[in-house]
């Protein structure tokens, strides 16, 4: 026999000890692995309206915040915060909750301006869902104000409570500079603003018998699974 032949399993285990092989996650007697999984991600966007399809505000917002531009100073918009397939927004409702849901780019109402891509939620869809009915109640249709309380401060309220960040602030510049300025002058609430609020409208059930306000939307104001 050859004297440099190696031993049976000598070369194999030195390999074995230059990479040892990887340890397989426990179990316990059932089988069961007790590798924690990586959490899940769900992705979050901002879907921004120009608010009504009134030519003028498409004009006014894209002269102080054109999508191209890397600057805005701000406009009159309408938010919806899409978390899966559902978009969640706010407007004015009589009674009950003023948070309603439609499906992604689906506000007929207003005209899609573009789309903003927010971190993703690592939230538990529970505890989103949980997130949607405390906000729901917080938010009520009557408590709706054009400047002070609408779509956009609902947004940015959502986001923060899904722990994504703020929407951005030319969203909502326009509409704080107005709640400035109206409180000065007395006219928040005022009758000059009324077709401003009824335009961003939550979906009613049954629908209110209102000619001056513009058609339902379609999709469910209640149920928070996304």
């Amino acid at each position: 026999p050859d004297q440099n032949q190696s031993p049976p399993g000598a070369e194999s285990g030195q390999q074995s000890s230059q990479s040892p092989a990887p340890e397989c996650p426990k179990s316990d007697e059932r089988g069961v692995s007790h590798q924690k999984s990586a959490p899940h991600d769900v992705p979050i966007f901002l879907n921004i309206y120009d608010v009504t399809h009134y030519a003028g505000v498409q004009w006014l917002n894209a002269l102080f915040a054109n999508q191209y531009s890397p600057v805005k100073f701000g406009g009159i918009f309408h938010i919806g915060v899409q978390i899966g397939q559902k978009e969640w927004s706010y407007g004015y409702k009589a009674d009950g909750t003023g948070v309603f849901w439609t499906p992604p780019l689906f506000q007929a109402a207003h005209h899609f301006r573009e789309s903003v891509r927010m971190p993703p939620t690592k939230l538990s869809k529970r505890r989103i869902a949980s997130v949607i009915t405390e906000l729901e109640a917080e938010w009520t249709g009557c408590s709706y104000n054009v400047f002070g309380r609408n779509c956009c401060h609902f947004a940015d309220a959502l986001c923060q409570r899904l722990d994504v960040g703020r929407v951005p602030e030319w969203t909502c510049r326009l509409a704080n500079i107005g709640s400035t300025a109206a409180e000065a002058f007395r006219l928040l609430d005022g009758p000059t603003l009324m077709p401003l609020s009824l335009c961003s409208k939550a979906p009613a059930v049954p629908a209110l018998p209102a000619p001056e306000v513009l058609p339902e939307l379609p999709g469910a104001p209640s149920g928070v699974d996304i």
